[in-house]
């Protein structure tokens, strides 16, 4: 069960603690909401990129993150958001040929006209990954958003080879009769 208020109360929350989140924070808190009943939201900063299902992109400057799951009275997931901020003097061209590597073929790409913004995203089971980019001016950073919502943190990450510190192998296949 995905609530999109539970998502909304997060990201308020986030821009709450903005400025806080560089440091390691966590916490728990009780809410009451009006469909779900008695939440248990959780709050932790920073986030990862196995929090976010793809890579933080190479040099930028990450201005904040965290991570967001909300779960019913029984225990039972009521969402999950996952979010990291950053600039990066790179053009929005590079940023995005970046991420289309990292994200794979079943990537959707919004560009809206007259807009200085592009949005890149990919469905992960029931998750949903975005990449906003956002193009600053001549004088300023462009701006890259990451998100991964969903129902609940699935375990399967779309996590590239080249952050994880050890190499994946294979599993044995079994032969039959053995």
């Amino acid at each position: 069960m995905f609530s999109a208020a539970v998502i909304v109360l997060a990201v308020t929350i986030s821009l709450v603690l903005a400025g806080q989140t560089k440091a390691g924070i966590s916490f728990k808190e009780a809410v009451d909401s009006p469909l779900y009943g008695r939440l248990t939201l959780e709050y932790r900063s920073p986030a990862t990129p196995e929090d976010l299902g793809m890579s933080f992109y190479p040099g930028a400057g990450l201005e904040r993150s965290f991570v967001y799951s909300a779960k019913e009275k029984d225990g039972e997931s009521a969402g999950y958001l996952a979010q990291a901020f950053f600039t990066t003097p790179d053009t929005a061209d590079k940023v995005i040929a970046f991420y289309k590597g990292e994200l794979g073929k079943e990537l959707q790409i919004e560009s809206p006209p007259k807009c200085r913004e592009t949005l890149l995203f990919r469905s992960l089971g029931r998750d949903i990954l975005t990449v906003r980019i956002i193009c600053g001016s001549k004088t300023s950073d462009n701006q890259i958003e990451l998100s991964r919502a969903g129902p609940t943190k699935a375990p399967h990450l779309l996590v590239p080879p080249r952050v994880l510190p050890f190499k994946i192998l294979p599993l044995p296949r079994r032969v039959s009769g053995q």
